[in-house]
This record gives structure tokens, C-alpha cells and sequence, in this order.
């Protein structure tokens, strides 16, 4: 499995939220379940893609949901006032390509065109809200 931009950014969301409050690699580690603190430094680092339900517990240790840890990452956005796509809608555009994402990463067939489709139109609405 190879990480993405996308991993390096949940990952540096992970770091700079566990850094607020001052938790260290290897407290954060134990807590979620991880057998070292170098497991967690991957994920920090985006070389390892964090599951779905490691996520969701590094995200409850910091007293977050996943949905901050996304918008922390630059993954979701502000409702703007120019029209542009709302949180919620951002939200489910990003749930849509992790899941899909998430799915091929667990060994289920790659649904390599409907990801790179929930991709593209994220990446255009996310360049017209910032117009």
C-alpha cells in the first residue's frame, strides 16, 4: 500500500493536535493500542495509512472527532458565502473517497475510476470556493 498527500496531511493533523496537549508519541500510542510509539510516528509521518477504527480512536484520545482531524489536514472547508459547497457537503465528499480508499486498502477490489471521479470533483469545488 503506498500513502498519498493525503495521509501525510491527516498524519501532521494527528501530530500538531497530540502536540496541543503536550501528549507524547509513546502515551498517545498506548493509549489507541499500538504495541510501539514508532507505529504512531508512521501514521505522524504519513508512511502508514491509519484504518478506519485506529483513526477514530487517535481522534477520541485527542478529544476530536475524525471530521476535525480532516479539516485540520485542509480536508474539508468553511461554508462560504460565494456559493461554494457547504462543510457538510465537503464532508461527504471526503467520507465518499476515504471509504473508497479505505475499502481497496482492506482488499477489496479498487474502484479505481469512481475514486479518481470523487477526486476530481472534490479538487474543483475546492478550487472554486477559493476563488
Amino acid at each position: 500500500m503506498t500513502t498519498t498527500a493525503v495521509d501525510q496531511a491527516i498524519g501532521k493533523a494527528i501530530r500538531d493536535a497530540r502536540e496541543s496537549l503536550k501528549i507524547s508519541q509513546a502515551e498517545l500510542a498506548r493509549r489507541v493500542g499500538l504495541k510501539h510509539a514508532g507505529s504512531l510516528w508512521r501514521i505522524e509521518d504519513g508512511r502508514t495509512r491509519a484504518s478506519t477504527d485506529r483513526l477514530s480512536r487517535i481522534a477520541a484520545e485527542l478529544g476530536r472527532s475524525v471530521g476535525d482531524l480532516l479539516a485540520a489536514a485542509g480536508l474539508g472547508a468553511e461554508d462560504g458565502a460565494d456559493g461554494a459547497q457547504s462543510a457538510d457537503e465537503w464532508r461527504r465528499d471526503l467520507v465518499r473517497i476515504a471509504g473508497l480508499a479505505i475499502a481497496a486498502s482492506e482488499g477489496a477490489a479498487p474502484d479505481y475510476a469512481a475514486f479518481q471521479a470523487a477526486v476530481s470533483a472534490h479538487q474543483k469545488r475546492a478550487k472554486r470556493a477559493r476563488r
